[in-house]
């Protein structure tokens, strides 16, 4: 099954231009994005923001899509990158035996 989002892209240049520059959250699927997401997320903390409303959205949308023998494990794009999460059609945990810095030991 595949999941879409409607997150929308800003209609005029200015409003692209002044959303490229500018650190932004997204805080819904509504929300305006610029036209040239290359430059919106050229700056680090909106990708972060990018990666971790994403990671939130599929947190609760994910277990409606899922068969009841599917599992899907996130980590790495939540506001804490260490945190990795499981997720099932009956629930969605955290899983600390994943938590991970992604740095050798």
């Amino acid at each position: 099954m595949i999941m879409t989002y409607q997150l929308r892209l800003a209609n005029g240049k200015g409003e692209a231009r002044q959303l490229g520059l500018q650190r932004s959250k997204i805080g819904s699927r509504d929300q305006v994005l610029p036209r040239n997401l290359k430059t919106f997320l050229a700056n680090p903390k909106n990708k972060e923001n990018f990666n971790n409303f994403t990671y939130e959205e599929w947190s609760t949308s994910m277990p409606h899509a899922l068969t009841p023998s599917q599992t899907l494990v996130l980590s790495g794009g939540f506001d804490n990158p260490e945190r990795a999460v499981e997720i099932t059609r009956a629930h969605v945990q955290d899983v600390p035996e994943l938590f991970s810095t992604q740095e050798g030991s």
